[in-house]
């Protein structure tokens, strides 16, 4: 999810009419409510990783459910 000032940035152009996403992190029932279609796609893992960041799920989703600004300010975090 777009956090601190990742949200900001946001994209520029509202119109895109069938959008794709890659969402890291999260499990698929979050994400249902924002996007129309999603399947996870793979899962990181790393021996390396700080320990929240290992076996990570890796979601691909499809087109929103609401308008772009309804789904864009839904998921603004500032921590």
């Amino acid at each position: 999810m777009p956090h601190n000032n990742y949200w900001i940035w946001g994209w520029e152009r509202r119109d895109v009419e069938h959008p794709v996403f890659i969402i890291m992190g999260g499990d698929l029932q979050e994400h249902t409510g924002l996007v129309a279609e999603i399947a996870q796609a793979a899962t990181i893992r790393c021996r390396y990783c700080i320990p929240y960041e290992n076996n990570l799920p890796i979601f691909v989703g499809r087109g929103f459910r609401n308008s772009f600004e309804e789904s864009w300010n839904s998921v603004k975090s500032f921590i």
